[in-house]
């Protein structure tokens, strides 16, 4: 019951997507991202709209071994300035979603004063805890790393 009301109705396809995960699960296998929580003065995260997911996402990248400077030199670039991010804390996520994997999120925060101007038209929005708690087709995707965020952000 549980899982029909986090997941919906499973389709004969869904079977294939269950065992993948559980195959994942028992190798270990995790899918390496970090995720940037960045947080204008008015405490809005910057979302990413992203068009596989179909939904606004925080901007994440994949894991290096000299993750840091990874994940600075990603903000810095989607920021258009030098940005050094605090490493906050490591999760796993199994998503039965759209890539139904399980993710290793690595979260990273960072404060900026100022919105570069790159940062607007349709890919880009800033959103508060409780407006993408609000918004129900955010939270069936991503409901998971609002709530991390949320618990290790605020």
């Amino acid at each position: 019951m549980f899982m029909d009301c986090k997941i919906g109705a499973l389709s004969e396809n869904d079977s294939t997507k269950i065992l993948q995960l559980v195959a994942e699960i028992l190798t270990e296998k995790f899918h390496e991202f970090s995720l940037l929580a960045v947080q204008d003065v008015q405490g809005r995260y910057l979302q990413i709209y992203d068009d596989r997911w179909e939904s606004w996402l925080f901007p994440y990248t994949r894991t290096t071994e000299d993750n840091k400077a990874n994940v600075d030199s990603f903000a810095s670039e989607l920021l258009h300035k030098d940005i050094d991010t605090t490493y906050v804390t490591t999760a796993k996520h199994c998503k039965y979603s759209v890539s139904d994997k399980i993710y290793n999120h690595k979260l990273y925060k960072v404060q900026i004063d100022d919105i570069p101007d790159n940062l607007s038209g349709d890919k880009y929005k800033w959103m508060s805890i409780e407006d993408l708690e609000s918004d129900e087709a955010i939270m069936e995707k991503n409901d998971d790393i609002i709530a991390f965020v949320k618990t290790k952000c605020l």
